[in-house]
């Protein structure tokens, strides 16, 4: 069995940023599929992403048009209200992330591998405080969660790992 040392505070600060933001971003989903469910029953339905969030916000605030009852319109500029805000949120974390990592010279080393961008940089220094616990990148890039998940698997390929170890060292 191989023991793993305890991470710093400032490590599992790191950590809590990250996992915030993911919680942000699943409840942002949420609201952005309940809003699209709720306009799809009145018949409103416009294309995926950003612009067809924007579009659909544009309608729910648009008193002039007859096209959503009182009471709809209502509850749904709640739901565009808090889209805006957690998308808000989002970004200040994101900004936050980002500058923590210019200021962490193995995660702006990360970034200069391809397909790893500040995100993934970030959470790889959060979660593998030390990669010289790994031997090679096959067991860096077959790491697991509690859950039976793959934590790096779909984020690297299998040859970006032995170089994410070696820079990362």
């Amino acid at each position: 069995m191989r023991y793993v040392p305890a991470k710093t505070q400032d490590e599992q600060a790191a950590g809590m940023v990250l996992k915030t933001r993911d919680l942000l971003i699943r409840q942002r989903t949420q609201a952005i599929n309940a809003l699209r469910a709720h306009l799809a029953e009145l018949g409103i339905v416009r294309a995926t992403g950003l612009v067809g969030i924007i579009s659909l916000a544009a309608i729910v605030r648009d008193d002039s048009g007859l096209r959503l009852p009182g009471e709809a319109r209502m509850a749904l500029e709640e739901l565009v209200e808090q889209i805006e805000t957690v998308t808000a949120r989002i970004e200040r974390l994101d900004r936050k992330i980002l500058e923590a990592v210019r200021k962490d010279d193995s995660a702006r080393r990360l970034t200069a591998i391809p397909g790893v961008g500040p995100i993934i940089a970030a959470t790889i220094r959060a979660v593998v405080p030390d990669p010289a616990g790994f031997r090679t990148g096959r067991d860096f890039g077959q790491v697991k969660n509690r859950g039976g998940t793959r934590i790096y698997a779909g984020l690297l390929y299998a040859s970006d790992c032995s170089s994410t170890l070696t820079s990362a060292r």
